[in-house]
């Protein structure tokens, strides 16, 4: 048979241990509100990362958004005698952007 106090003790073990762990995570400094810096610059020119059918991705820097778009329009009045619609933007140091040609018709 286990004694009593035995088992006491184990539970006041796993007690002040789940406070401790509880006290440690509460303390933790949270800074959600921080202003975010990018490691990485972006210092490329605007080029063509892939295309596909009626699809085409461009890479370019924040500044560089009216060079993309023109050379989406090329892209897409040249290539595929469609104009150029922007479809997804994501900008983590240089911007990506896809562009689909669509059809003139309305």
């Amino acid at each position: 048979m286990i004694p009593l106090c035995f088992t006491i003790k184990k539970l006041n073990t796993f007690i002040l241990f789940s406070l401790l762990l509880l006290i440690i995570s509460c303390a933790s400094k949270q800074d959600s509100g921080a202003t975010l810096n990018y490691v990485k610059d972006c210092d490329i020119d605007t080029r063509i990362l892939k295309s596909y059918g009626d699809t085409i991705r461009i890479e370019y820097q924040p500044s560089g958004m009216d060079a993309a778009d023109n050379m989406a329009l090329d892209y897409c009045l040249e290539n595929r005698g469609k104009i150029s619609t922007k479809n997804e933007v994501s900008c983590e140091g240089c911007c990506k952007a896809t562009y689909i040609c669509k059809s003139n018709d309305y």
